[in-house]
């Protein structure tokens, strides 16, 4: 039987809260779309409509046992209110509110989740699936992200079976069940959209997303759950959790031969999306229809001669050369796509991908920046890394109120204060009349523009004019554009009689116990040793991983600077108090002020990065050893350990080894022997979550390297498990897997509670 749901309360739905209608009588909006919202007489109508919508819907008193259908009502219409508000055209936002007004309308119709019957003699079996190692290379069923696949053996002869299926992202569920078996019902819940094939024609299948309200009522699987989640759904049906059985290993029973599985061609839920497809496949599409392409080295060397707008940054270059760092190791594997002509989008789910605007082209709508100035915070459709070539093809256009030309321009338009800004804006770029300061300017409005249409609030769009009012306040748009390149590493009193050594090290040359300067990597140590009485001499120190420089210094020996570099921190210690010091890492690559050695340097580049840097460092002296001149015994040279560029840290959670070592002092894990590799065998064991894929989920084939057991509860695993560093844990049934903290962990399920493991 079905229950149909009566208008009810939400009282979280009052303005203010998650529903969003907006209030047009404030005196004031800050977001952008809420401002346009009551400018166009078209969205001011519908967003009456449902003002008028939540005020009927908070009239009506709901029961306690309707809580799980407000969360979900709660959900689809804050997440529709949520994506309103980033979009920056009229046509967005009438789909996101008629999506809206669509949900309120259907609630009086809406079926209740009831109660789920199963039979007793049924059996249950849950699997909450987060694999992403194998990726579909023929289906797309999402526009957000990858499909996945997942393939499940169903053998219980005579046996009634119901199966709940949960996933996080778009998948394919491939079944095979024995002709003997009674798959009774399938049900899915997901966050995007599923497909099951292959299951018996006598087979239910359920499928339920996130944005569903109410789609299975008989139970309301529809979404995606953790296995505890899912154990916890189905205790809220009454269902025994002894009855659950979890599945890990992509079976169900035992194996059988292939030929008594049945063999279907039924297919249930997403099809094959149309449209421009998520990340690779989208990038394949546009290239094919001509509209984009991959970065080439003819582009980087166009924009080493014409320069190149970081659209990230929050200052603003102009020369070609403040962007070094995206060619400097152009050959060891720069990337990223050029957008050549005009598209409203580019494929969903791609972050952190270098995105090159040819000359004349508009952003797309969902090309985010890393930060909009002030405004720091991620969004879920962010893609980083964006770039506009040069030159322009034409002047850009500044805002013109007469003719505002989208939602962006109306909203500033309507505004006094934003308006100020906008002619003041154009008048001080009106100002500039040389032919190359005109080019710097006009680059800069087309960046400045650009910023005013990713801002979703009202904040936002004066920071950018308060920017840009400061930027031709101060005339950078001549002292940015110079013939000579700035200077970016400042030292004093370098003359060309200093002796310039250089010393590259990976990994330094012993691990410097139980002194830290990274949370992310084991920290090492270097003594560098300058003999040189007399000279001046200047020492370049780099390294992958985090080092501590130990300077020693021979007695009237004039170091008179030391600069180090890397791409974790660095520390330089025990110089004398006058030495000059420039300490930078990887972080800092962005950082336009006093700009040294940020990146590790290899031994055949270290030499070139010196004099690039034209401070007059010049015949740089590579060093195979870190010792400058002859090496005398360490107790004859000067060395103040107080002396310290760079920060030690005091961490709760080590990193690496030192991370392990410490889990297994505090008794948290211990390392698997014989005994336990046998006693974990004999006991039982399933792979829960890792980066391993399907093939290569076998815990003891190297023996019991790196594999340990988790005997007590924690949260975090160490940082920079990665590589061969990463580890195997075995976790009993009474612990909750850690976070993996960046690693590259394995993690199994083994039976068995922590005490009895604790004792065995």
């Amino acid at each position: 039987m079905k229950k149909v749901l009566k208008l009810a309360v939400i009282g979280v739905l009052s303005a203010g809260t998650v529903a969003a209608a907006v209030d047009c009588n404030q005196p004031e909006l800050s977001a952008t779309a809420e401002r346009y919202v009551c400018l166009s007489p078209k969205l001011r109508a519908l967003n009456g409509t449902l003002r008028r919508s939540e005020d009927q819907w908070t009239e009506t008193a709901m029961s306690e046992d309707d809580l799980d259908f407000h969360e979900r009502v709660k959900e689809r219409i804050g997440n529709e209110y949520r994506q309103a508000a980033g979009c920056r055209r009229e046509e967005c936002l009438v789909e996101k509110y008629d999506a809206i007004k669509n949900v309120f309308q259907s609630l009086g119709n809406v079926e209740r989740c009831e109660t789920l019957q199963i039979p007793p003699e049924c059996e249950i079996y849950v699997l909450s699936e987060k694999d992403t190692g194998n990726r579909s290379r023929s289906e797309s069923i999402s526009d957000n992200y990858y499909t996945f696949e997942s393939r499940l053996k169903v053998n219980r002869p005579g046996k009634c079976v119901y199966l709940f299926l949960s996933s996080q992202y778009a998948r394919v569920w491939n079944l095979l069940v024995t002709k003997d078996t009674d798959l009774r019902q399938v049900f899915v819940g997901a966050d995007d959209y599923q497909t099951v094939r292959g299951y018996p024609a006598k087979t239910t299948v359920k499928i339920g997303l996130k944005t569903d309200l109410a789609k299975n009522a008989e139970m309301c699987f529809n979404r995606y759950m953790t296995l505890e989640q899912a154990k916890e759904f189905l205790d809220r049906h009454q269902i025994d959790a002894g009855r659950t059985n979890v599945i890990y290993d992509g079976k169900i029973g035992d194996n059988a031969p292939l030929d008594r599985y049945e063999v279907s061609d039924l297919a249930a839920g997403g099809r094959q999306t149309e449209g421009l497809r998520p990340r690779e496949e989208g990038w394949k599409q546009l290239i094919e229809a001509g509209k984009a392409r991959k970065l080439s080295a003819a582009d980087i060397e166009q924009m080493k001669s014409d320069g190149v707008v970081n659209l990230d940054n929050e200052n603003f270059y102009f020369k070609s050369s403040d962007y070094k760092f995206l060619w400097q190791h152009a050959g060891q594997g720069l990337s990223g796509y050029v957008i050549t002509e005009n598209i409203d989008r580019l494929p969903a789910g791609v972050e952190h991908e270098n995105i090159f605007l040819a000359p004349g082209i508009t952003p797309p709508s969902n090309l985010k920046l890393e930060q909009t100035f002030k405004d720091m915070k991620r969004k879920p459709d962010m893609f980083s890394h964006a770039y506009m070539m040069l030159p322009l093809k034409k002047a850009p256009q500044f805002v013109d109120c007469n003719f505002p030309a989208n939602m962006t321009e109306k909203v500033i338009c309507a505004d006094d204060e934003l308006r100020q800004k906008n002619q003041v804006f154009k008048k001080a770029a009106a100002q500039v009349k040389g032919e190359d300061e005109r080019r710097v300017v006009d680059t800069y409005t087309a960046y400045a523009a650009y910023r005013l249409q990713g801002c979703e609030n009202r904040s936002c769009l004066l920071d950018v004019y308060d920017k840009a009012v400061q930027w031709f306040d101060k005339k950078q748009y001549s002292e940015k554009f110079k013939e000579k390149e700035p200077v970016r590493c400042q030292l004093k009193n370098i003359g060309d009689d200093c002796e310039v050594y250089a010393y590259s090290s990976y990994k330094g040359n012993g691990k410097a116990d139980n002194l830290f300067i990274s949370d992310q990597s084991l920290t090492y140590s270097v003594d560098v040793k300058v003999n040189r009485p007399g000279k001046c001499v200047i020492l370049l120190l780099s390294a992958y991983h985090p080092i501590i420089w130990n300077i020693y210094t021979a007695p009237q020996t004039d170091l008179r600077a030391v600069l180090a570099g890397g791409h974790y921190e660095q520390m330089i210690r025990g110089m004398k108090a006058e030495v000059q010091t420039k300490n930078r890492h990887g972080n800092y690559m962005n950082d336009s002020n006093d700009r040294c050695l940020n990146y590790y340097y290899g031994s055949d580049e270290i030499a070139a990065a010196a004099e690039e840097l034209n401070i007059g460092l010049k015949n740089v002296q590579v060093l195979s050893q870190p010792a400058v001149g002859e090496e005398v015994e360490l107790s004859a040279y000067e060395y103040s350990p107080q002396i310290v560029d760079g920060e030690f840290l005091s961490l709760d959670i080590l990193p690496e080894k030192a991370g392990l070592e410490q889990l297994i002092r505090e008794g948290k894990i211990r390392k698997v022997g014989k005994e336990d590799t046998a006693a974990i065998k004999a006991a039982g064991y399933s792979f829960i979550d890792g980066v391993s894929p399907q093939g290569y989920r076998e815990p003891f084939q190297y023996g019991g390297m790196r594999v340990y057991l988790m005997l007590r509860q924690f949260a975090k695993m160490p940082s920079g498990l990665a590589g061969s560093g990463r580890i195997i844990l075995m976790i009993p049934e009474d612990l909750k897997m850690p976070d993996n903290n960046g690693g590259h962990s394995d993690y199994y399920g083994v039976r068995g509670t922590a005490d009895q493991w604790q004792t065995h």
